[in-house]
């Protein structure tokens, strides 16, 4: 569904479970068509899938529950690590440095 953000596939990413990539695998284009309304839902548990899609109900299902974490993955701020706070350097400026 997503070859760019999850080209080696859901269940390899190490961000959803072996559940929720099943889940992805094998309703995600569809769960992508109604989010964005590209086709109408065809009954009440799509039409509460595209109620949770614009926050106007919140995530009850396994299904409804996985799109929204894939969203916030997929397109959510980056998160980045690094091992060093360049915030705890401190520099005092006013001290000369030695060229010896």
């Amino acid at each position: 569904m997503d070859n760019k953000r999850y080209a080696r596939g859901f269940n390899r990413s190490g961000d959803f479970t072996i559940g929720e990539s099943n889940l992805l695998t094998n309703f995600g284009d569809t769960m992508l068509k109604l989010a964005t309304g590209q086709i109408d839902p065809l009954s009440d548990t799509e039409r509460r899938f595209q109620e949770v899609c614009q926050a106007r109900a919140d995530a009850e299902t396994p299904l409804e529950r996985v799109w929204l974490k894939y969203q916030k993955l997929a397109h959510g701020k980056p998160r980045f690590y690094t091992l060093h706070d360049a915030s705890s350097v401190s520099f005092d400026l006013d001290t000369p440095i030695d060229d010896d």
